[in-house]
């Protein structure tokens, strides 16, 4: 059974919304992060927080090192450009707290859980699915409908040599996933 959370939707406020997905007894999630982010008073919506894929774990599994991590939510959100966010250090992914959010300790976003792949700011994925022998997933965004570096709708690929939290791509890589199809305008279908 999927399970749909809603923690929080007002529009120009906090907005995430994570799925959880299973493959096997894996568990997955799916999660576009809170809009109009400010650090210091500065806007960097624009470019930041990144959206992500993120893995839980085997189910049942008594050795599950992901049960019970908090993931950063409600105070922690990750990067997509971290030389935006002005804070040193920073990857894609890396965890930072923004402005208007429930207060933590100085640095209590480092010890929070990141995601296994990040995807540009705006672009909102949906939902994921994975092939019958798990080795690809296929993740649907809908995309935003105020920024338009990336596609409006589109549906990419990973692939999973390990079938274990393992795609392609490393947490930190801004490298694009390839689409399968996306539209970027209306009537305007690109199939790859």
């Amino acid at each position: 059974m999927n399970v749909c959370y809603v923690a929080e939707n007002k529009v120009n406020e906090k907005q995430t919304l994570t799925l959880p997905f299973k493959l096997g007894n894996q568990k997955w999630s799916v999660e576009n992060q809170m809009d109009q982010v400010h650090i210091n008073g500065r806007d960097i919506h624009n470019d930041n927080p990144a959206e992500r894929l993120s893995y839980h774990g085997v189910l049942n599994d008594t050795e599950n090192r992901y049960k019970g991590l908090n993931y950063g939510y409600p105070s922690c959100v990750p990067a997509w450009d971290p030389e935006n966010v002005g804070i040193d250090g920073l990857l894609v992914g890396s965890l930072f707290k923004p402005d208007g959010v429930p207060e933590i300790p100085d640095g209590e976003c480092a010890n929070r859980m990141t995601g296994r792949l990040h995807f540009p700011a705006h672009t909102a994925p949906l939902d994921i699915k994975f092939n019958s022998n798990g080795t690809a997933a296929y993740i649907a965004f809908h995309g935003s409908w105020f920024v338009f570096t990336f596609p409006f709708h589109r549906i990419v690929l990973t692939v999973s040599p390990q079938r274990q939290s393992s795609p392609s791509f490393s947490p930190s890589s801004p490298s694009p996933l390839p689409d399968i199809l996306s539209l970027y305008t209306r009537g305007e279908i690109n199939e790859s």
